[in-house]
C-alpha cells in the first residue's frame, strides 16, 4: 500500500492497462517510423482509422522482425519492412475514404522520388 507524504493523499498502484497496439509515431529504421506518422498525419485519419493504422503497422513491423531473426544486415532489414509496410498501407486504404486514397497516392508517390533523391527507403508499393 502506498504512503502520503506531506500533503497527498494515499492511493494503491491501479494497474496499467495495456495498449491494443504500439502507436506508429515511434523510431524504426532510419527514423522510418517518424516519416510513417507523418504520412499518416497528413491523410486527416479519424479515431478508428487511427486506431487501424497503428494496429496494422505494428502487425508489419512484427512480421518482418520476426522474418528477420538476426539477420543485422540494412538492406535486407529495408527490403523486409518495405515490403511488409507495402502490405499494411494495401489493407489501410479499405478503411480510407476517396480523397484520403487519393491523398495517400500522392504523399507515396512524393516519398519515392524523395527517397531516390536522398538515397533512402521511404515507404514504397
Amino acid at each position: 500500500m502506498a504512503t502520503a507524504g506531506p500533503g497527498r493523499a494515499a492511493s494503491p498502484a491501479a494497474p496499467a492497462a495495456a495498449p491494443a497496439a504500439a502507436p506508429v509515431s515511434g523510431g524504426g529504421e532510419g527514423g522510418g517510423g517518424g516519416r510513417l506518422a507523418g504520412m499518416l498525419a497528413e491523410l486527416n485519419l479519424d479515431p478508428q482509422q487511427q486506431q487501424k493504422a497503428d494496429i496494422l503497422f505494428a502487425e508489419a513491423r512484427e512480421q518482418a522482425m520476426a522474418q528477420l531473426g538476426d539477420n543485422a544486415d540494412p538492406d535486407v532489414r529495408r527490403a523486409a519492412m518495405k515490403k511488409a509496410y507495402g502490405a499494411a498501407f494495401g489493407k489501410l486504404s479499405t478503411v480510407l475514404r476517396p480523397e484520403q486514397k487519393a491523398r495517400l497516392i500522392e504523399i507515396r508517390a512524393r516519398m519515392a522520388v524523395q527517397g531516390a533523391t536522398s538515397g533512402g527507403g521511404g515507404p514504397q508499393r
